[in-house]
């Protein structure tokens, strides 16, 4: 009988045969696999500490699994988590959270949008695996062999151990099945050591958030509510705004009582603004809408979450954050909203979006209704058309929306989402109007030139549209892109954006989406460009007081554009949280989560900015954002919340409320 409790036996260090030596390349082959995941995953901060830590985790588990095709079937698994790792991290820059598999079954629906995303050399991922089962399989066939030859030995070894067997006590066994896993439990201690951090460990902190197991592990334990960081929880700093003071500007009431269509174009960039490539106009149509009537904001940016395109709408709709731990309109699609379309409607006015695609998607049949919404017309609302991309051409799109506006009652609020300059932005050759420099010929970011091209020409052609149908004059129109189009994360996109820009292609140009409000008057001139910061969340109080509405009853974490000077955008997607931008500033947090390891800048002059000077607006940006995840989390609006009216400054944790 075996010593249950020798060192040997507690490592499982006893069961070594010379045989067992053939795994030694796969162990080779899994060290340069880490480090290709890492480098892929572009983790540079503690890399000489996480590389041999994730295959010092990996080898413990696998030496704990008794049953070589068992462990090797869990490594294969590990295996496409990190191809899925690498794929994600392509383009929005980060590991894939566990929350995201909710949105699993929408990727057939943009299957050529993941398939542009996944690059060939990812599959990598496989190959040390494919060595392993190679070795299980020859290890197999060697214990097969080796097992025939000593049979009689063999039989005699377990009818002996049968015998200590039944002899061994209740308490032998339990010890027997944990010393015999003893490097699974080791492995485990580990990960988790470094995901709670009790010390509070800066290295630990930095490890957690990037070591493969420990993040994941980490991620697990945050969803299932186990595990959550509270950082700078409470400290909110006013981050609930002030309306009565913030619409006491000029243009207070300029477009009181008429339609709003809001447009929120499909991965819409600013850079494309105003400029020119190859000696052609970009955007045409826009920039002549920016010459007549038409407030323009530049250095306005996005502020989505982990849906993307939805939390765009979502935050532009009702002032507050996305969740980032999934999309929002699925895990808070029964919350109780109070933001621009209920508010409208409590001034009479009929509320839609349009939107031709799957009516389904990202859970919008499910979740309009609550945000205040009250038809939804999707694709199985319009008449067949031209196809391009996901779905029916911008084109086509607006010229039956158009259709469907003549026979609203007015006043409408109007919500439509554009669909064509959709990722991966290929589009039939005779819609390809930008003439491509050679370099930029079948380039991610020459089809995205040609795409946004068409998309403006149908902006264009809508105007004249509404215009003809006598829907123009007493409308206000708004438009901005939802999020960015072209990633830094894909090496092939910044070397194309590069080369463009004539510098280093990053956040403050990836993230700049225009937000354009155009007002026909031709009593005054309301042309304007302004150059305050701001974001998704600015839209609602902005829009709210240009249509004149008197108060904001409601929960909004955003400003009034028109009448703030001094902004801040915080971000938690494609930046991590705790990063922001303000004024000239750019402060990109670490992937670690270390204040200390983030990177700040000067967009202008491109230079490093000390990090000093951001940590105060580190904790703002944190803070915001920490607020609107608890609006969220505890559905702040419903209940005896919904009838009243919050004080201006008060936390959201606060019952510091009064009646409207």
């Amino acid at each position: 009988m075996k010593e249950t409790g020798s060192v040997l036996h507690i490592l499982g260090l006893d069961r070594f045969k010379i045989t067992d030596l053939i795994f030694i390349p796969f162990f080779v082959a899994m060290y340069y696999k880490m480090e290709f995941f890492y480098q892929s995953m572009k983790i540079i901060r503690n890399v000489e500490i996480i590389i041999p830590l994730s295959c010092v985790i990996m080898a413990l588990i696998l030496i704990g699994i008794k049953n070589r095709f068992v462990a090797w079937v869990y490594y294969l698994a590990l295996s496409a988590l990190m191809f899925a790792d690498v794929a994600y991290n392509n383009y929005y820059f980060r590991y894939l959270s566990v929350g995201m598999l909710r949105a699993v079954k929408f990727l057939f629906s943009v299957r050529t949008s993941v398939d542009s995303a996944v690059k060939s050399e990812f599959y990598w991922m496989f190959a040390d695996a494919g060595i392993l089962l190679i070795l299980v399989i020859a290890d197999f066939v060697i214990r097969r062999i080796t097992a025939r030859r000593k049979k009689l030995e063999n039989d005699s070894i377990i009818s002996c151990d049968n015998s200590d067997y039944h002899e061994t006590t209740v308490l032998k066994k339990i010890a027997v099945f944990f010393t015999s896993r003893f490097s699974i439990l080791l492995a485990m201690v580990l990960i988790f050591v470094i995901v709670i951090n009790p010390m509070g460990n800066t290295t630990l902190k930095s490890v957690a958030n990037q070591e493969f197991m420990s993040y994941h592990t980490k991620d697990v334990l945050e969803a299932t509510g186990i595990y959550k960081d509270i950082e700078w929880k409470n400290e909110l700093n006013g981050s609930i705004m002030k309306y009565e003071e913030e619409k006491n500007v000029p243009l207070f009431g300029v477009a009181k009582g008429r339609n709003l269509i809001v447009i929120q174009i499909e991965s819409f960039m600013n850079f494309l603004i105003n400029q020119k490539y190859n000696g052609q106009e970009l955007t045409p149509n826009i920039n002549r809408l920016l010459k007549d009537d038409t407030i323009y904001f530049d250095n306005y940016y996005q502020e989505v979450s982990a849906g993307n395109t939805s939390d765009s709408e979502f935050a532009t709709n009702n002032s507050i954050y996305g969740t980032i731990n999934s999309f929002t309109y699925e895990i808070y699609q029964d919350n109780h909203y109070k933001g621009l379309p209920w508010i409208l409607r409590e001034h009479g006015y009929e509320t839609a979006v349009f939107h031709a695609y799957k009516k389904d998607f990202w859970n919008r049949d499910k979740a309009y209704p609550n945000l205040g919404f009250q038809r939804y017309d999707s694709r199985g609302d319009f008449k067949k058309g031209e196809k391009i991309g996901m779905g029916l051409s911008d084109e086509d799109m607006f010229d039956q929306v158009i259709e469907k506006m003549k026979h609203q009652r007015e006043p409408f609020y109007d919500f439509i989402i554009t669909l064509t300059n959709h990722y991966p932005y290929y589009m039939p050759y005779d819609k390809y109007n930008i003439e491509l420099k050679k370099v930029d010929k079948n380039t991610t970011f020459g089809h995205y030139l040609n795409s946004a091209h068409y998309t403006d020409y149908c902006i264009g052609k809508f105007i004249k549209k509404l215009k003809k149908e006598k829907l123009y004059k007493n409308s206000i129109i708004a438009m901005y892109g939802d999020h960015t189009g072209l990633t830094k994360a894909d090496l092939l996109i910044k070397k194309s954006m590069d080369r463009y820009l004539q510098h280093e292609y990053d956040y403050d140009v990836m993230l700049n989406i225009p937000l354009m409000i155009h007002i026909p008057d031709k009593k005054r001139n309301l042309e304007q460009k302004i150059n305050t910061t701001g974001g998704n969340l600015d839209f609602m109080p902005t829009i709210a007081a240009l249509m004149g509405i008197d108060k904001l009853d409601t929960f909004y974490l955003g400003h009034n554009l028109l009448y703030v000077k001094d902004n801040l955008v915080a971000n938690q997607y494609y930046m991590p949280k705790g990063s922001f931008i303000k004024g000239d500033i750019i402060y990109v947090m670490s992937r670690d989560g270390v204040f200390e390891h983030g990177r700040a800048f000067d967009k202008n002059t491109r230079e490093k900015i000390p990090l000093e000077q951001c940590r105060d607006y580190y904790k703002k940006s944190t803070a915001i954002i920490n607020a609107s995840e608890e609006i969220l989390e505890k559905d702040k609006l419903r209940g005896k919340y919904e009838h009243y009216l919050y004080s201006a400054f008060d936390s959201p944790g606060s019952d510091t409320v009064k009646k409207h």
